[in-house]
């Protein structure tokens, strides 16, 4: 895997995953943060190089996550 992710690459995996586990789930509603941060850990595990860099941040603004609604 390339060492180089960006931050916005990183953000993009980690909402993708999210999308997957919320839809997985039956899409519930009122835990967004829940699969944001499921999905960051899951991520991180797989990949722990990308964890040191970018582990600990927070999760983004929901306008930032581009209008996904989770």
């Amino acid at each position: 895997m390339d060492q180089s992710l960006s931050p916005e690459e990183y953000e993009r995996r980690i909402r993708e995953r999210a999308q997957q586990l919320w839809e997985e789930a039956g899409r519930p509603e009122g835990l967004s943060d829940h699969f944001w941060f499921a999905a960051q850990r899951a991520f991180e595990a797989e990949h722990p190089e990308f964890a040191q860099r970018h582990g600990g941040e927070q999760r983004p603004e929901p306008n930032a996550l581009g209008g996904l609604v989770i």
